[in-house]
């Protein structure tokens, strides 16, 4: 009984938290959709996504023929195959060029 109760008010109270939200006012309007040209990225006027962009002129400088940086070079483990041969050999010749089919 006690059990038929609980489920009976926990059901109730989740069905009225379900319909609650549909008492609001006023359901927000869908943004404008802007239509545009292939390649073409459009902000509404006032959009806070035109806070990140900055425009400048163009400037023209030298590249350096170098540069030092600092870098870790890693392999993804999830798509990596790592081959070996079972026994131990020397390759003495190499019958097909990269990327090129090969059968068994």
């Amino acid at each position: 009984m006690i059990r038929t109760r609980a489920l009976a008010t926990l059901l109730a109270g989740s069905l009225l938290a379900a319909l609650l939200p549909a008492c609001s006012k006023d359901p927000e309007p869908p943004p404008p959709k802007v239509a545009g040209e292939p390649g073409v990225i459009r902000f509404a006027t006032g959009s806070p996504d035109l806070d990140a962009l900055s425009i400048v002129p163009v400037v023209q400088e030298a590249l350096p023929v170098s540069a030092d940086l600092n870098a870790r070079l890693a392999v993804d483990e999830a798509v990596t195959g790592r081959v070996g041969a079972p026994v131990a050999a020397r390759v003495t010749a190499v019958l097909a060029d990269i990327g090129q089919r090969v059968g068994a």
